[in-house]
């Protein structure tokens, strides 16, 4: 039996995918398995091979059924969801997400995150203190460990049962969508705790601007994509407080409608707007009805 289980889904990102894996091979842990989600069109995959490496191809274009899709696959209790364009330098970084489920009320673990271009911060603004909203200006490139209810896909572990006992992702959201990951991890952590947040569990994103969610945008971010929209919408009426619901609607409008690169288009505005509206009268529709999770 692995130690961990390493779900990756991925989308046409092959260049990328195979130096993420080369630095899990690099790791000080080798008591591990890979599980490649690749959506892909089937005529253009490229089977991932290795004596670590599980390979699904799936038709569906959906990051939140790929992940349900790994953690069903996986062998080990402890799962790892990483993105396919990352940069792990640190050796034992899986060790240091292992290391913390030595405690068995410990839920999960949400590693540090770092842009190609950025470096730990040690200041954590007021914001992130606010209860129900705060984890959204949680800087993930805090250096100092802490206890928070939600993660990033791109670097989370949970327990395997845990993730399975709340269901899983909810594959209503769409594609790469929105606060999928929110979604669960507030799920999670409702019932099951806190996860710990390490920034000794570091890892890079590239953020890479070609394949993965970005195969789906065809604006430049001018005009967000459609699942995004509905994803921030269905996220708000799922999870948050009706007192909440202002502030956060504030936070999504400028977001989605009150950015730069679309008020210097203003005359893509009425278009966006019309998308932004549809998406909430959709999203409160399918939070009426049960959500597509495992259960």
């Amino acid at each position: 039996m692995c130690e961990i289980s390493i779900v990756i889904p991925t989308l046409n990102r092959y260049d990328c995918l195979k130096n993420t894996i080369k630095d899990l091979y690099n790791q000080s842990v080798q008591n591990f398995e890979i599980i490649i989600i690749d959506q892909t069109d089937k005529d253009k995959a490229q089977e991932i091979k290795g004596d670590k490496v599980y390979y699904i191809l799936q038709k569906e274009k959906s990051a939140s059924k790929a992940r349900n899709r790994g953690l069903i696959t996986s062998k080990a209790e402890i799962v790892l969801f990483i993105d396919d364009d990352v940069i792990i330098e640190n050796k034992n970084f899986l060790k240091n997400h292992i290391d913390h489920y030595k405690n068995p009320n410990n839920s999960g673990v949400s590693g540090a995150t770092l842009s190609m271009d950025s470096k730990f911060c040690n200041i954590l603004p007021k914001k992130a203190l606010k209860k129900h909203i705060g984890w959204m200006h949680f800087p993930g490139n805090y250096n100092k460990p802490f206890k928070i209810p939600n993660g990033r896909s791109c670097n989370l572990s949970v327990r395997k049962s845990f993730a399975l006992d709340i269901g899983g992702m909810d594959e209503r959201f769409d594609k790469g969508a929105y606060r999928e990951e929110s979604d669960f991890c507030l799920r999670l952590t409702k019932k099951y705790g806190d996860l710990v947040y390490d920034p000794n569990c570091y890892l890079i994103h590239i953020g890479n601007n070609t394949g993965g969610i970005r195969s789906w945008t065809s604006s430049k971010d001018i005009i967000h994509p459609y699942q995004h929209m509905f994803g921030s919408w269905y996220f708000m009426f799922k999870n948050l407080p009706l007192y909440i619901w202002f502030e956060y609607s504030w936070y999504m409008l400028r977001r989605f409608i009150l950015h730069k690169k679309l008020l210097h288009r203003f005359y893509l505005i009425p278009y966006a707007g019309f998308k932004y509206i549809l998406a909430s009268f959709e999203a409160a529709y399918f939070s009426l009805k049960k959500p597509l999770t495992l259960n």
